[in-house]
């Protein structure tokens, strides 16, 4: 293990700086105490999972005191939700490199069925979700969808919420020697811009869900729905996810509801409309796996040109082999011809 960077040598813990205030710095992650002044995130990546189960799948509570699991029956539709991967030995966790804030690319490339590292943090996020509570000492309770909410909140371990995402984390993927610090502060970039995004989600997949045909009669498209505000009983109506407890869900709701909300939404729905272009046009790629996309498209394209100029080569040498031949065999037959001729 790594020393810090304080010089000590035998210490387990990572400490990774974060660029967060000294009004938020007392809400970080530790495994040991509940935070540091100089705003770290201590993060034991060698401790064992003590919440680690052997399916690996995640459990969530209906708010009645029991378990369900991922693997409960349920009506397909679309992709489904997106499991925590089972554990696999170290050895054969892919090996990932941190190449900026929240983008990945596999080492030496992505193995055949390895996830995107930000599709298993949204995963992770959701499996060990706060539920509604604080996002700091003096905060009211709100829906746990801030890193801040990760940082503040520890489980019956007295593990925060953020260490547990994090381990596990380093339970999927191996790192590239000498990059653990940066891909946790990738880990970090991530859920920051994942978490805010949830709730969007939710709840233009809440109106999918209530209303699947919009005012003409025609299939409800996510443009549509992102567009379409639901009464209270509407949304309380709809089938929560595993993860989502109902008092959380109900503080979305009444969010979702509320009048200020609902044009701060119209108002910044006007200014991305506003846009010249679209945001983006690699799709869920980041751009180091669109690079990497591109780079293997272009591999296969020039393979490609190589392997059709290799073809024509060979056509092209038969076909001067034959000519070769047929005039080889011309000339004996006209030898033949005059020495039969002579005799």
């Amino acid at each position: 293990m790594p020393s810090d960077s304080d010089g000590s040598t035998g210490s387990k813990y990572r400490r990774v700086p974060t660029d967060r205030t000294e009004s938020s710095a007392s809400h970080q992650a530790t495994t040991e105490a509940s935070s540091s002044s100089d705003g770290d995130v201590g993060v034991d990546l060698d401790a064992p999972d003590p919440l680690a189960t052997e399916s690996g799948d995640m459990e969530a509570s209906d708010g009645s005191g029991s378990t369900s699991s991922n693997t409960s029956n349920r009506k397909k539709s679309g992709r489904g939700p997106g499991k925590v991967p089972e554990p696999t030995a170290a050895s054969n966790h892919p090996v990932i490199c941190p190449t900026g804030e929240g983008q990945w690319e596999f080492i030496p490339t992505q193995p055949k069925g390895a996830r995107p590292p930000n599709h298993v943090i949204g995963s992770l996020l959701r499996k060990h979700f706060p539920g509604l509570s604080k996002s700091g000492d003096d905060d009211p309770p709100s829906p746990g969808l801030t890193w801040e909410h990760y940082l503040h909140n520890k489980d019956e371990h007295d593990v925060t919420m953020a260490t547990r995402v994090i381990n596990d984390f380093f339970q999927t993927f191996a790192c590239v020697d000498g990059e653990q610090q940066k891909a946790i502060k990738g880990i970090m970039k991530s859920a920051r811009k994942i978490l805010p995004d949830t709730k969007h989600t939710l709840r233009y997949k809440a109106v999918m869900q209530c209303r699947p045909l919009d005012d003409k009669g025609e299939k409800m498209t996510r443009k549509t729905a992102c567009q379409t505000n639901l009464l209270r009983e509407e949304y309380l109506s709809v089938v929560k996810k595993p993860w989502m407890k109902d008092d959380c869900w109900e503080a979305l709701v009444d969010m979702w509801c509320d009048p200020a909300w609902q044009a701060q939404h119209v108002e910044k729905r006007n200014e991305r409309a506003k846009m010249p272009g679209p945001a983006h046009v690699q799709g869920s790629r980041n751009l180091t796996a669109l690079k990497q996309h591109m780079e293997a498209k272009d591999l296969m394209a020039q393979r490609a040109v190589e392997e059709e100029q290799r073809r024509q080569a060979e056509q092209e040498s038969r076909e001067k082999e034959r000519e070769d031949t047929n005039k080889r065999l011309k000339l004996l037959e006209d030898q033949l011809r005059v020495e039969h001729y002579l005799n």
